[in-house]
């Protein structure tokens, strides 16, 4: 579950959302690492790719409707991917691979 990612950077935390975005260098390319919002406060991004998150993805993600982009691939994040995956209807940046995932993506 989140709560138990080993590397969550705020994630379930008490912090509001939009305060989670940091700036990391990558291979010698500044990245953006974290949660970004749009104007309104609405969550638009997750991006946590190779942050050593174990567990599974929690159920909070699938309430985000104006979640366009989900970057976690490269972790240690498993299960069946769920089909409350397909209730995003914005989502048009997915990555979830290099996790231990089974099973095969939700049809819409």
């Amino acid at each position: 579950e989140g709560l138990n990612w080993t590397d969550s950077d705020y994630f379930l935390s008490e912090e509001d959302e939009c305060a989670w975005s940091i700036n990391r260098i990558v291979s010698g390319d500044n990245k953006t690492y974290g949660t970004t919002c749009d104007e309104d406060g609405f969550v638009e991004s997750i991006i946590l790719a190779s942050s050593s998150l174990g567990g599974t993805i929690p159920d909070e993600i699938f309430v985000l409707d104006r979640l366009s982009h989900l970057r976690i691939s490269t972790n240690h994040i498993g299960g069946i991917i769920p089909e409350s995956l397909m209730r995003l209807r914005s989502l048009s940046d997915l990555r979830l691979f290099s996790n231990a995932f089974h099973g095969q993506l939700p049809q819409n």
